[in-house]
């Protein structure tokens, strides 16, 4: 970094003498690779469109990383916020028009209320090619970003309505920076290249599929993976940034890729699958602990195996009350934590679980952790979530179970649905008052989530609309 004010492009992506060979990111589907000294032409070309503008706040919404960094940087040198909004469709984008006063997307969004600029390989290679008529050596060597400039992330809405978390360019440097600490054994590695299963738009994408690889000078594969095929496609070795959702799909009979290093984050990754995920690549899952508030804030090497979470550097926790703080360059002040820790010593702890998620009933707290925990022995529930719901002015507390489909087919007829809910029912009736007892459920075969992995409250809630 070079001042409290600018921090020099040069300082973020590690740029030496062959940025016109060193390759920034391919495209295996289009046939299509960019170098750094590409995306520096792109930088210059779309922040100098921007600047032209005055338009304020920039939502992008591609899952295209290359198209992604060059607008997302491109708003920052133009000091034109840009807005992340963790997920989005076309419902999300006519809801949230407020957030933002123009989207940019590669999908085929028509009709929205909206300015909309779409994006696709033709314009980015007209642009590059009007960018190397126009700039210098000098303009190139010149790039640099505000420390102080804002970025607006949305948070998933997996518990509700989702809410605005803004960072700054220098808690996303620094942030790169104290993260390379993890992956350091990677510099050097020839023809190393990033895989991703989850998109750039919220806090873990951001942070790991676009500053650490910039940071680190990681080739990025520019689409998402979708599948074990297509990991198995590739022959170079690989940085796997992924996510329980994913890797709980993986086909563990196919032969393993060269992973070298993998990352998951989002929601809890299960000892078992950690520990097919390592006997398949010979690779732990460095599994990330942290949220869009926080940025990072622990990670340990998951062999399925229980091992214990490590601060990074500069990050500590204590606790006071029964509530576990944390102290972080990322953060403001002290942030309460929603989880339970338990530290093994000073340095290292498990996670316990999110402190109870209370519903009030009638004036009585109730915990939704507990009838949660309780149904799971069921061994017909595959998962349950209890969520609070208000209905005729009054408020309720609704059941949403996951079963297999035989199970789902029985309970299709009226009186074994009926037997079925009476049976949870009784599991609850000592630990809970009747008054709280659940008055709506809804019995599925899946339960919505994003693309990390976390429950989709609002859709959740949607399931009682009748």
């Amino acid at each position: 970094m070079e001042n409290n004010t600018q921090i020099a492009l040069s300082s973020f992506i590690r740029e030496n003498d062959n940025d016109n060979q060193n390759l920034w990111c391919t495209d295996r589907i289009f046939n299509k690779s960019y170098t750094y000294l590409d995306f520096k032409y792109l930088l210059l070309a779309v922040s100098s469109l921007l600047s032209k503008t005055e338009l304020k706040k920039i939502a992008i919404c591609t899952e295209n990383s290359a198209f992604f960094s060059v607008f997302f940087f491109s708003c920052l040198l133009s000091n034109k916020p840009p807005v992340l909004l963790g997920n989005f469709t076309k419902l999300s984008l006519v809801e949230d028009v407020d957030k933002y006063d123009l989207v940019v997307t590669d999908e085929n969004i028509k009709d929205l209320p909206i300015k909309t600029f779409f994006i696709d390989y033709l314009a980015f290679d007209g642009l590059l090619k009007n960018a190397k008529d126009t700039f210098s050596t000098a303009d190139l060597n010149n790039i640099k970003f505000n420390s102080e400039d804002n970025i607006v992330l949305y948070t998933s809405g997996s518990t509700g309505k989702s809410k605005a978390v803004i960072k700054t360019f220098k808690q996303m440097f620094d942030e790169a920076v104290t993260v390379a600490s993890i992956t350091e054994n990677l510099a050097g590695t020839p023809n190393l290249k990033a895989i991703a299963t989850v998109p750039p738009y919220h806090m873990y994408g951001l942070t790991f599929r676009i500053f650490q690889c910039l940071y680190q000078k990681i080739t990025i594969e520019v689409p998402i993976c979708h599948y074990t095929e297509e990991l198995q496609s590739f022959k170079e070795p690989l940085v796997l940034i992924s996510s329980p959702a994913f890797l709980k799909h993986i086909d563990y009979s196919k032969e393993s890729p060269n992973i070298v290093f993998a990352i998951s984050a989002g929601s809890a990754l299960p000892k078992d699958i950690a520990a097919k995920f390592y006997q398949w690549t010979g690779t732990p899952i460095t599994e990330i602990y942290g949220s869009t508030e926080t940025n990072v804030m622990a990670y340990r090497f998951n062999r399925g195996l229980d091992e214990l979470f490590t601060p990074f550097d500069g990050i500590s926790f204590f606790e006071n009350k029964d509530s576990f703080y944390l102290k972080s360059p990322f953060v403001l002040g002290d942030f309460k934590l929603d989880d339970k820790l338990c530290f093994e010593n000073e340095h290292k702890f498990k996670i316990m679980g999110r402190t109870d998620k209370i519903a009030k009933i009638a004036e009585k707290r109730i915990s939704l952790s507990l009838i949660e925990k309780l149904l799971k022995q069921d061994p017909k529930v595959l998962d349950v979530v209890a969520l609070p719901l208000e209905k005729h002015q009054r408020n309720f507390i609704a059941l949403v179970v996951k079963v297999s489909h035989a199970d789902h087919e029985f309970f299709l007829i009226k009186a074994n649905k009926i037997q079925f809910v009476k049976t949870l029912k009784e599991k609850l009736k000592d630990h809970i008052p009747q008054i709280a007892m659940p008055r709506f459920v809804r019995i599925v075969t899946d339960i919505p989530q994003n693309s990390m992995g976390k429950n989709i409250v609002l859709q959740l809630k949607e399931l009682f609309n009748d």
